[in-house]
């Protein structure tokens, strides 16, 4: 059984008071709210984490209010992945640039609608080789084909 001072207060194992009363006052609702909250700033940091090969926290208080900025502002999950892959694609490969792939740049208010907004490079087709052409129109005629109905954009 937990033992509460007069004023319901306990320590936490932060050694920081609780007020008893307030913490078995939550709702369901707000116990959702929090964990959905909770959940975002551990999807969103693994997977720059992830991306970036570094290791920020998503406990951090200064990662936690920038993400709840922009949540604030009607910013997704999904927004936050779009910033993450278009800075990434840009900046990882860059040692100059690299560095600036944390939280406090990617995720600022001054930055954050500018990166959402950014494009992201079309994935490049493998360039064909001149050969290739050649190769196809040969293997077309030894199988009977008529060179001069030859399509290679088939």
């Amino acid at each position: 059984m937990e033992e509460v001072s007069d004023n319901n207060n306990e320590d936490n194992a932060d050694n920081n008071l609780v007020n008893v009363d307030e913490v078995s006052a939550k709702t369901p609702q707000k116990k959702r709210k929090e964990s959905k909250r909770n959940n975002i700033y551990v999807e969103v940091i693994s997977y720059l984490n992830q991306k970036t090969g570094k290791n920020y926290s998503h406990k951090s208080a200064a990662n936690q209010k920038l993400i709840n900025g922009r949540v604030s502002e009607g910013r997704t999950f999904e927004d936050f992945i779009r910033v993450i892959d278009i800075k990434c694609e840009q900046w990882i490969d860059n040692p100059k640039m690299s560095e600036y792939l944390r939280p406090a740049t990617l995720f600022a208010q001054k930055n954050f609608e500018n990166y959402v907004n950014e494009k992201l490079k079309p994935i490049s087709q493998k360039q064909s080789d001149p050969r290739d052409y050649e190769i196809a129109l040969n293997k077309w005629i030894a199988n009977g084909g008529d060179p001069d109905e030859f399509d290679y954009g088939k």
